[in-house]
């Protein structure tokens, strides 16, 4: 995923799986995207986290697209 993910709450190590849903459906594990765990969880980071800044807010500020993330990656498996 592009973006300036290097930027303000990111620390690396730890890599976490943000399932990302539509309307409330319930957890698919063909619709996530790794996300450090610095910007996953509100507890770890609440500025700019997923958590704290919401879907539309978090890729806006980190400039990344989920679904077309989870596009490529769905490819990625399907092609091994």
């Amino acid at each position: 995923m592009a973006g300036h993910s290097a930027g303000a709450g990111f620390r690396p190590g730890r890599i976490t799986i943000h399932h990302v849903r539509r309307f409330g459906e319930p957890k698919n594990d063909r619709r996530t995207v790794p996300l450090p765990s610095s910007l996953h969880s509100i507890q770890e980071n609440a500025r700019t986290s997923v958590e704290a800044l919401g879907r539309e807010g978090f890729q806006a500020y980190h400039q990344v697209d989920f679904e077309a993330a989870i596009v490529s990656y769905n490819e990625q498996y399907q092609a091994l």
